[in-house]
């Protein structure tokens, strides 16, 4: 799969992602969507309702975030890594 597909694929589904997360309008400022890669290596797209969200800010090195919360639907993206 070249560059171009991957990319297609990726935005195809922040899209269905986004989609889903209008059914839940009224936690407006309470969604998220995140994409992680599985130890396999396959990149997983997740929809969450937040509880809580963490920012540690550095100025050395990566600042880090961690976000608690329910997973309301999630997408792998499988075709991606082959």
């Amino acid at each position: 799969m070249n560059k171009r597909q991957r990319k297609k694929q990726y935005t195809r589904a922040f899209s269905k992602a986004y989609d889903e997360s209008l059914k839940y309008k009224h936690f407006e400022r309470n969604i998220s969507i995140s994409t992680f890669t599985s130890a396999k290596g396959i990149p997983i797209m997740f929809l969450s309702l937040n509880k809580s969200i963490n920012l540690n800010v550095s100025y050395d090195e990566l600042s880090e975030i961690s976000i608690d919360g329910c997973c309301v639907d999630y997408k792998p993206l499988k075709e991606w890594h082959q």
